[in-house]
């Protein structure tokens, strides 16, 4: 009897599948560009006190770019997908 509802159900075709795939990844790499933005993102959590309070006393303009070459973005952004367990599973 089971095979009969399973029968039943609609099943996307490749076209979904592949859709779906590209939105996820495209998720998975906005959401590691704004994760690599913050010049502090590599920081263990114990050492957050220090950057915070290093932050307040010196502050300055967040549209000055941050001195990394594109291959070291490129590295950030790998880590931070290998990192991230969300992005593990949908790349």
């Amino acid at each position: 009897m089971p095979v009969a509802i399973l029968d039943r159900i609609p099943l996307p075709n490749l076209r979904a599948y592949t859709a779906g795939s590209v939105l996820a990844l495209s998720a998975c790499v906005y959401f590691v560009t704004q994760t690599i933005k913050d010049p502090n993102w590599d920081s263990v959590q114990s050492d957050i006190k220090n950057v915070l309070q290093n932050e307040l006393d010196n502050s300055t303009n967040s549209s000055l770019s941050d001195g990394r070459t594109m291959r070291k973005y490129m590295t950030d952004v790998f880590t931070v997908l290998i990192r991230e367990p969300i992005c593990v599973w949908v790349s």
